[in-house]
């Protein structure tokens, strides 16, 4: 169940409606099962999943804090992460430990084994699940006994295929929270639903022929889409992935539910290691707390320090897929990440103003198109034939080309001006009229203007970050 179908409109008209006649304590059973029907219109014979992880977990995290002996607490604990990292081990990278490199190469899960079916959201549900384990272990989190609740947790349908990855700490209590209607509250989720929307339907939408073109066909592309798709990878790849967070902290919202931010202005971080701390942060979070510092603080030298950088990273791409092309990517970010550490050591920086904090953001702007190129790239094979046609690019190549799609180009960019004054003035909705008809007349004259220029969708018109 896609977040911009009908069908999804429709279960959070329900969700939202049980809400207002429902009494408190019936909350719950109202999102559990909203929360699996979500995830059964998907995969049905693929529930199992979601309840063998908070299964895991629940029994595991009441074991850790009861059990008084060490030896028995870390068995528990071990139980848990073995058992999630079996079940991703199994989904996601079986593929690449029975076929190894020949099946890296070509291309992800599409290539070999036709019967494996990859979980949505696997990739999510499970770290959420076992964060939550080892942060009882730790003596950070106390276990939750109902497990209503705690299966709510792990399968919240607004945040299930592609997070926020949430703690136990900042979501548990919301769920148990008695949610009293605001129409404030209602107002401002209705208005990011609308913001997720543009981002989806009108600008990713309507990029979409240009990267089809790039990174689907086996051909050269035309150079102006070529130029287009490269340079746009890292914003493409934002706007839709900030879109699905918008629908989803919008969504939870309406309920009265707060779900964590994911992005701080990532395009406009000056370096690598800055734009992890604002891109996905819910993840950089989870990698950094669970198992970078934990890796860092084995080592006792500098370059050990280093390495474990660079192996984070390595799992960060490794995370996103068994494909040497997402491996390769962590590869790549974590190398520029310790250089910029080294630089930063040694003194080797650029002088300070806005002038050159204008060329930081500029250099990063352009390592990440690169990067994203081959993060986008269906196999190695593909990234390399783009690289090589951006090198033979020419400008004579640039000025001879008919511009392709004019029409979806004129609309992303006027969908994406309408985000950038809504993202830099985030209050110009809230404090325009102040009448009730005015507002919505404002608001449906929003929305109208949303179906105008929604793009037709297709069969892979799902968000980017669902394959993960």
């Amino acid at each position: 169940m896609l977040f911009h179908s009908f069908e999804y409109a429709a279960l959070l008209a329900l969700v939202f409606a049980a809400y207002l006649v429902l009494p408190v304590w019936t909350r719950w059973i109202v999102l559990v099962t909203a929360s699996y029907v979500f995830y059964a219109t998907s995969q049905f014979g693929l529930v199992w999943l979601l309840m063998a992880s908070g299964g895991l977990d629940y029994v595991c995290g009441l074991a850790i804090f009861h059990s008084r002996r060490q030896a028995v607490r870390r068995a528990f604990l071990m139980a848990s992460i073995t058992g999630n990292l079996g079940l991703l081990a199994y989904f996601k990278y079986r593929v690449l430990l029975v076929d190894g490199f020949d099946y890296l190469t070509g291309g992800g899960f599409v290539t070999t084994m036709d019967a494996m079916i990859l979980p949505i959201g696997i990739s999510f549900f499970t770290l959420q699940s076992m964060g939550y384990t080892i942060d009882v272990f730790r003596g950070k989190q106390v276990p939750e006994k109902h497990p209503g609740y705690f299966f709510l947790y792990v399968a919240y349908f607004p945040q299930l295929i592609a997070g926020p990855i949430e703690r136990a700490r900042d979501l548990l209590p919301q769920l148990r929270a008695q949610r009293p209607f605001d129409w404030t509250r209602v107002r401002s989720g209705g208005l990011l639903i609308l913001s997720g929307l543009l981002k989806k339907l009108v600008i990713v939408s309507s990029l979409t022929p240009f990267f089809a073109e790039v990174y689907e066909g086996g051909a050269p592309a035309n150079p102006v889409s070529l130029l287009i798709a490269t340079s746009l990878s890292l914003f493409y790849i934002y706007a839709d992935f900030s879109g699905y967070t918008d629908l989803a902290r919008g969504s939870s919202r309406l309920i009265g539910i707060e779900l964590s931010r994911n992005f701080r202005s990532p395009m406009l971080a000056s370096s690598i290691r800055d734009f992890w701390q604002r891109w996905h942060m819910t993840l950089t979070k989870w990698i950094f707390d669970y198992l970078h510092a934990p890796l860092a603080g084995l080592m006792t030298s500098r370059a050990g320090r280093y390495a474990a950088t660079f192996v984070t990273f390595i799992v960060v791409g490794l995370w996103h897929g068994a494909n040497v092309t997402f491996i390769l990517f962590g590869a790549l970010h974590g190398t520029v990440a310790v250089l910029e550490t080294i630089c930063v050591r040694q003194g080797w920086t650029l002088p300070s103003g806005p002038v050159w904090q204008a060329l930081r953001i500029a250099r990063t702007a352009f390592l990440g198109a690169v990067f994203c190129t081959l993060f986008l790239s269906p196999s190695l094979f593909h990234a390399g034939f783009v690289y090589r046609q951006l090198l033979d690019l020419r400008l004579e190549d640039l000025l001879n080309a008919s511009i392709p799609h004019k029409l979806d180009l004129a609309i992303a960019a006027f969908a994406t001006g309408v985000w950038m004054a809504q993202r830099f003035a985030p209050n110009i909705l809230t404090d325009l009229p102040r009448g009730l008809v005015p507002r919505w007349s404002l608001y449906l004259g929003l929305i109208g203007l949303l179906v105008l220029l929604s793009q037709p969708q297709g069969a892979g018109d799902a968000f980017i970050y669902f394959q993960f």
